[in-house]
């Protein structure tokens, strides 16, 4: 399976020692072919999203909801098989699940008749990629690649 770079740039500094102790850095970029196509993020306005995260994530939906905490939900439709079969992100919106590196986002898809969260990370941006036999990656906030492991997505090594 070809999977494309996992950094959008990747810096690399190798050290070299030079004369008198002295020493030099080497500064590499490296930009990759296909960050994959960004994902288009609409109000949750059928539920879905909620209902979905409840499957992971129930008590403390039920937490934020006694406290009066307002939580928003967005929901994408997403193909990561290419089977017709589709699979579904869903953003978490609130202050206990948004910083700087964003909010929590799932991934749930259908396996069997259940479905089940396959990706789980906080990120400001998903893209989906292209190009790859069987699974296709993921990637957030424009740089880290996620790779199908088999059951579910991990950083790509």
């Amino acid at each position: 399976m070809r999977l494309a770079l996992a950094l959008a740039v990747a810096t690399l500094a190798a050290a070299a020692a030079l004369p008198g102790g002295a020493r030099a850095q080497q500064v590499i970029s490296v930009v990759p072919q296909d960050m994959g196509k960004p994902v288009q993020w609409g109000p949750d306005s059928h539920g879905y999203g909620r209902v979905l995260a409840q499957g992971v994530m129930r008590a403390r939906l039920a937490e934020w909801d006694k406290r009066g905490i307002k939580t928003a939900f967005e929901v994408a439709q997403l193909s990561l098989r290419g089977d017709g079969q589709p699979e579904f992100a869903v953003r978490v919106e609130n202050r206990d699940m948004c910083d700087a590196n964003g909010c929590v986002t799932f991934v749930f898809m259908l396996l069997g008749r259940d479905w089940k969260e396959v990706f789980q990370s906080k990120a400001r941006t998903l893209s989906v990629g292209s190009g790859a036999t069987g699974m296709q990656p993921l990637y957030t906030n424009g740089s880290v690649m996620w790779g199908w492991n088999g059951t579910r997505y991990d950083v790509a090594q």
